[in-house]
């Protein structure tokens, strides 16, 4: 993603859903670590983080004709966020997730955590839902100060991925909204913002039925999706008044 002359790009963590990616390493809260980052490179090349804290980010889109940046983020299991990115924010990945663990342990989690496989938490076990800042102490510094996501769901099997804001009349109903897909949802979800563009007032899902990996608008306003498996749903406006309908 593009603003003026700054390229900016996000990279995960690289890590599969066992303790829903809390890794010993803990590369989304170092700072000496580009893993788990939205990064800003200059038109110089010169390359910075501009912020951290993040999991898996699936998507990085931005209000048309401003600076105001949203990214998209795979959490544990259910809780995938759609973020307001400002520079230098902590996203709070691991620390805080608004889902739950995908698993907590394996059949020999325990000899894994002394491997190093496996971080230590203290207290993890199958009653866990997600572990506290507390639990948490060895890998989240309690006195950070963490951002919240402008939106997280609730359930699971969403898989977040690209989104965009749809600045366009040919959905008049979805000018000036942001519109985001989903993987294992197999929707759009449209979401509409107040007039700061800083907050969520109300949402609606789309429903499509494929797994949808990227999300873009054409010209005149029509949306294209693009699948996992490959292929290209044209979207368009299927309303169309009996007067559309006369011969010419």
């Amino acid at each position: 993603m593009t603003i003026g002359d700054d390229y900016y790009l996000s990279t995960g963590i690289f890590r599969g859903p066992v303790f829903s990616g809390i890794i010993p390493e803990n590369f989304s809260q170092r700072m000496d670590s580009s893993f788990g980052k939205i990064i800003k490179i200059n038109k110089k090349k010169e390359a910075s983080i501009y912020a951290l804290g993040f999991r898996n980010p699936q998507g990085l889109f931005k209000i048309n004709n401003s600076e105001i940046i949203f990214g998209t983020d795979h959490s544990s299991n259910g809780g995938d966020r759609i973020n307001l990115i400002n520079k230098n924010n902590n996203y709070a990945w691991p620390c805080i997730s608004y889902g739950k663990l995908y698993r907590a342990y394996s059949k020999n989690w325990q000899e894994d955590v002394k491997k190093g496989v496996y971080p230590v938490i203290k207290k993890i076990n199958k009653d866990v839902i997600y572990p506290t800042l507390k639990e948490l102490e060895d890998y989240c510094d309690e006195n950070n100060i963490y951002t919240d996501p402008i939106y997280a769901f609730s359930r699971g099997k969403v898989g977040i991925s690209q989104g965009i804001h749809y600045d366009n009349n040919y959905f008049k109903e979805f000018k000036d909204n942001i519109i985001v897909a989903t993987l294992a949802g197999r929707s759009l979800f449209r979401f509409i913002l107040n007039d700061k563009k800083d907050r969520i007032i109300s949402s609606e899902q789309i429903y499509i039925g494929n797994r949808i990996r990227d999300l873009e608008v054409t010209n005149d306003g029509k949306l294209v999706a693009l699948t996992d498996n490959g292929f290209l749903i044209y979207i368009e406006d299927n309303n169309k008044k009996l007067s559309d309908w006369r011969a010419k």
